[in-house]
């Protein structure tokens, strides 16, 4: 493709040329005209492009995406409200088990001997008997007594006691053992009883308003054996004639 032609102008250069005339130390000036030549238009033709039937590969465009953050995932969604369980029904209660009366049972009490030394050992036993006919709650505890022969040196103990125990039932019918030992003797620590008649009592405490049964049992507490006597025979003399 041709482009267009450039033209040059023509410029008048008007100059003043101070020439320097050697002697008597004077100037003399003088108009000098240069004339420019006059220059022709000459047409060129612009660069051409160079066309190539093989089109060259194109660089991919780096991404300049930049990933944003990311996502937090869905909250699972809440689960649908159950309905309450129905509250399961409730057992009857039993009505409490009522306490036999003293006329309700009978009791007894045994030594496992009659007679005792004050060294010896005295193992007594009771039992109770609910003879009402019908079930009641069995005795809350039992309590022991022992008294020797003088009937005024007595011990006793009782339990166990558990106000917080769930009332055993007492069948009709059923009979419920006691156990208690006393042992004598006369040595440190221990306890001689006089001699005499001694007894062992067990009550049994049938509920917490106060009715008790009762059984006692005897025996009898023997004293030393009496001194021994011993007569020894006056000596005989013999006269010599």
């Amino acid at each position: 493709m041709l482009g267009t032609a450039l033209c040059a102008a023509i410029v008048a250069v008007e100059a003043v040329v101070l020439v320097v005339v050697g002697g008597g130390g004077s100037t003399k000036g003088s108009d000098v005209h240069v004339a420019s030549a006059v220059s022709t238009t000459v047409p060129f033709e612009q660069p051409r492009s160079v066309v190539s039937s093989v089109q060259a590969p194109v660089a991919p465009a780096p991404n300049t995406d930049v990933p944003g953050p990311a996502q937090a995932p869905a909250p699972a969604p809440a689960p649908a409200p159950t309905a309450p369980a129905a509250a399961p029904a409730s057992a009857p209660v039993a009505d409490p088990i009522p306490a036999c009366q003293p006329s309700d049972v009978s009791a007894k009490a045994a030594t496992d001997h009659a007679n005792y030394p004050q060294n010896g050992t005295v193992n007594a036993t009771g039992s109770i008997t609910n003879t009402s006919g019908h079930d009641c709650s069995a005795p809350a505890y039992v309590e022991y007594l022992w008294c020797d022969g003088s009937a005024s040196s007595c011990i006793s103990s009782a339990g166990p006691i558990n106000p917080n125990a769930t009332p055993e039932i007492w069948r009709a019918g059923a009979t419920r053992a006691a156990a208690d030992v006393w042992q004598f003797g006369s040595g440190p620590g221990q306890y001689t009883p006089h001699p005499g008649t001694g007894h062992v009592k067990f009550t049994w405490h049938l509920s917490e308003n106060g009715g008790v049964a009762a059984a006692t049992a005897s025996f009898a507490i023997d004293g030393p054996p009496p001194a021994s006597t011993t007569s020894v025979p006056a000596p005989t003399s013999t006269t010599v004639p």
